[in-house]
């Protein structure tokens, strides 16, 4: 999903993870297609450093984002 904002599948997984290397991510594309198709109620952002979280909260800034980017993050 993360070159073409397009859902993945197993046949096609190894693929989309080799263009991603070079080419660009579409995150925030990815974001408003999941808010359109799922409507989630929760967002959880797992992964180092805060420029993606907050990226993904000003992209979906109706939405709670939580973010867990440490171990220490989850007590």
């Amino acid at each position: 999903m993360n070159v073409d904002a397009n859902y993945v599948s197993k046949d096609s997984i190894v693929e989309q993870l080799t263009n991603q290397i070079d080419r660009p991510v579409l995150f925030f594309n990815q974001l408003q297609r999941l808010e359109k198709d799922i409507n989630p109620t929760n967002w959880i952002h797992i992964g180092p450093g805060d420029v993606t979280s907050g990226m993904a909260k000003r992209s979906i800034s109706s939405k709670e984002v939580g973010v867990i980017n440490s171990l220490a993050s989850l007590s």
